[in-house]
């Protein structure tokens, strides 16, 4: 064939596109997968400076990494369009590679807890029952979310009594449970208890919240305000490991449902973009914290999920400027990081060793079992935690029912002992009981039988037991069933 055919057929073929040349680079190296989540999530793991990164496909990090790739081996940037259009394609590689769990700060694979240290050379802390180490190029993929910060690289030899300077806790019971919450907040998957800190206004309740997070999860905004949709608290539990709201004067019945499914796992559905049909699931377990003034634990459902101190005012003369406890919590933080990380990895030994047992579990019963399992690396006696953990949900119980409706059934059932009838029954004998009905209160059968059942378990606490029977089919009423029987002070849960 002549020259000339040769050089007529060359013009003939189509010209490779930018993106098509991006797609080839990124496939030509064999350190680059395209691959997806179990929920169809596209992701990359690309190999960069000798150490291994993982991104969302369609991601701001990624587009960079293209633009870098097309430069260097054209040497000019690619257009917009082709970054679009490369990204598009990725995206359909990735649904059609293998399949992978991908984490976030903390995660579990081979046997393992690890701890991404967020640093620039991604390495992570492997923790498992013979200890923990600094691992170069994990086999775990981590992503990195904007504004995730690094920690220092845990040392040995630590002592986490050494964070109880830095944090305005009331007793040692107050330490020991902030402690368990700490060392949970290590795993990948919940049940997480809620943290809540009460106090006056200079308790150091912001302060305690910032410290906890310095030590798992630190991030360019700590701490955030209250969540004004259910959006909003679950795009940031996309983003991070531990989540804190401070200054929450009050949580509305939404939040507190969604503040609960958060803790034990639950998720929401919401659309990609405006203008198509596609949905993203948005399904986590995370570690919370949320402080303010008032008693926000005030519905049984978010109460039994949480923990909850209360912080003492400090005095004036024992205040300290914040750069100086900083600089003392930041010198020390290294050793504390390395002390929790001894007592989770002792904990994932006794709990192998099957050593780890409650007489009777309570409602978050992993966290209980873990939180066991910590107690004695954490320089605590066997059987502290419980004792502390059922104080606390007996005084978070207690203060749930400190409202005039749940006093009023506790009288009610005090009074009678045994009762039987329906919602409309109880609500006409309240009625006659010194008009105790107000505004307040529920109006309609309906909505009585509804609050009592969300205050059911915690009047269970103090004897009131309530069962709700099925609808009758002669009458067509639902009975409600009560009993009443003195209630213990203290639960009691016995472990080895």
């Amino acid at each position: 064939m002549s020259q000339t055919a040769q050089q007529s057929n060359a013009e003939k073929r189509p010209r490779e596109s930018q993106a098509t040349k991006l797609v080839e680079q990124v496939q030509l190296s064999g350190s680059n997968e395209l691959f997806h989540a179990a929920d169809r999530t596209e992701f990359v793991s690309v190999l960069v400076d000798n150490h291994r990164e993982t991104y969302f496909v369609k991601s701001t990090s990624f587009r960079h990494y293209l633009r870098r790739l097309y430069f260097k081996a054209f040497g000019k940037p690619p257009g917009q369009n082709a970054i679009r259009d490369a990204l598009e394609m990725c995206a359909a590689l990735a649904v059609e590679g293998p399949e992978h769990e991908v984490f976030m700060r903390v995660g579990e694979a081979d046997g393992a807890l690890w701890l991404d240290l967020g640093d620039p050379d991604w390495i992570a802390v492997r923790i498992d029952s013979s200890g923990w180490r600094p691992v170069p190029n994990p086999p775990i993929r981590f992503r990195r979310a904007p504004g995730m910060l690094a920690l220092p690289v845990p040392v040995l030899g630590g002592k986490v009594g050494e964070l109880r300077q830095f944090l305005n806790l009331d007793s040692d019971q107050d330490f020991c449970l902030v402690l368990s919450w700490l060392c949970a907040a290590f795993r990948p998957c919940g049940p997480f208890p809620i943290l809540i800190a009460h106090g006056e206004q200079g308790s150091a309740k912001s302060t305690l919240n910032r410290i906890l997070r310095e030590l798992v999860d630190p991030h360019k905004l700590p701490i955030r305000c209250n969540p004004h949709e259910n959006g909003d608290l679950f795009i940031a539990a996309r983003h991070s490991q531990v989540i804190a709201f401070d200054n929450i004067s009050k949580i509305e019945p939404w939040l507190s449902d969604s503040l609960c499914r958060l803790a034990t796992g639950g998720g929401m559905g919401k659309r990609e973009l405006y203008s198509d049909a596609e949905e993203v699931i948005l399904n986590y377990s995370r570690p919370l914290m949320i402080n303010g003034i008032d008693d926000l634990a005030s519905r049984g459902d978010l109460a039994d999920r949480s923990i909850v101190i209360y912080l003492p005012v400090i005095e004036e003369e024992h205040r300290q400027e914040e750069r100086v406890l900083w600089a003392a919590f930041r010198e020390a933080q290294p050793r504390i990081l390395g002390a929790l990380l001894d007592a989770v990895g002792a904990a994932l030994r006794a709990m192998e060793q099957g050593a780890v047992h409650l007489d009777s579990k309570p409602r978050l019963a992993d966290f209980a079992m873990f939180a066991v399992a910590c107690e004695i690396p954490l320089g605590f006696a066997p059987g502290e935690f419980m004792k502390a953990y059922d104080s606390n949900r007996l005084d978070t119980t207690r203060t749930v029912l400190e409202t005039p409706f749940a006093e009023a059934i506790i009288t009610f059932a005090q009074e009678r002992e045994a009762w039987k009838g329906t919602a409309s029954n109880m609500i006409a004998e309240f009625r006659m009981m010194a008009c105790l009905i107000g505004k307040a209160w529920p109006q309609s059968p309906r909505a009585f039988a509804g609050q009592l059942r969300r205050l059911a378990p915690s009047l269970r606490s103090m004897g009131v037991n309530f069962i709700f029977g099925k609808r009758e089919g002669h009458t067509g009423n639902k009975l409600i069933y009560l009993t009443y029987s003195e209630p213990k002070e203290e639960m009691n849960h016995e472990h080895n």
